[in-house]
C-alpha cells in the first residue's frame, strides 16, 4: 500500500510544516538560510495561493536570494504528470546554476532587512541576554562575525 503524505489544517505536508517551525527559531537555522540560493515548486489540486505558498517554499523571510518560483494546479480529477512539465523543471534548475555561478548577491532591500533584523536582536535580546540563555548563540554570532 503507498504511503500517503500527512497534511495539516492549511494544506501543506506536514513534514514541511514542522520542517518550518523548527527554522523560524529567529536565532537559530534560519541566519544560516540569509543569502543562499533557492528555487522552490509549489503545487495543489485547484485552489488558489499562489502567492502565499510561493513565500512559505521560497523561505523569503530568511532573505533567501530566490531565483524562481515554479507553480501548478495538477487538477481535480485531471492529474500533472511530472512529464508534463519536464521543460519548465529544466528550465527552473538551469536558472537556478546560473545563478549560483554568477554568485549575484541580494537585493538591496533584502540586505538591509536581514541588517535591521541582526540590529534587533542584538539590542534587545543578546546585549540583555537574560540569565545567560543566549551565551551559546552570542558564542556563534562572534565566531560568524554577525556582532
Amino acid at each position: 500500500m503507498p504511503k500517503r503524505e500527512l497534511l495539516s489544517a492549511t494544506g501543506i505536508p506536514a513534514i514541511y510544516k514542522r520542517f518550518h517551525e523548527r527554522i523560524t527559531y529567529i536565532l537559530g537555522f534560519g541566519r544560516e538560510l540569509r543569502g543562499k540560493y533557492v528555487s522552490a515548486i509549489g503545487a495543489v489540486g485547484m485552489a488558489s495561493g499562489k502567492k502565499h505558498l510561493g513565500k512559505l517554499l521560497a523561505l523569503r523571510e530568511f532573505q533567501t536570494n530566490v531565483q524562481d518560483y515554479l507553480f501548478f494546479r495538477t487538477g481535480i480529477p485531471r492529474k500533472l504528470k511530472a512529464g508534463d512539465v519536464t521543460h519548465q523543471l529544466e528550465g527552473l534548475s538551469d536558472r537556478l546554476e546560473a545563478a549560483i555561478l554568477s554568485s549575484a548577491g541580494l537585493p538591496l532591500s533584502a540586505r538591509i532587512r536581514a541588517k535591521t533584523d541582526d540590529f534587533i536582536i542584538r539590542k534587545f535580546m543578546l546585549e540583555k541576554n537574560p540569565d545567560n540563555v543566549y551565551d551559546f548563540t552570542i558564542r556563534q554570532w562572534k565566531e560568524k562575525k554577525l556582532m
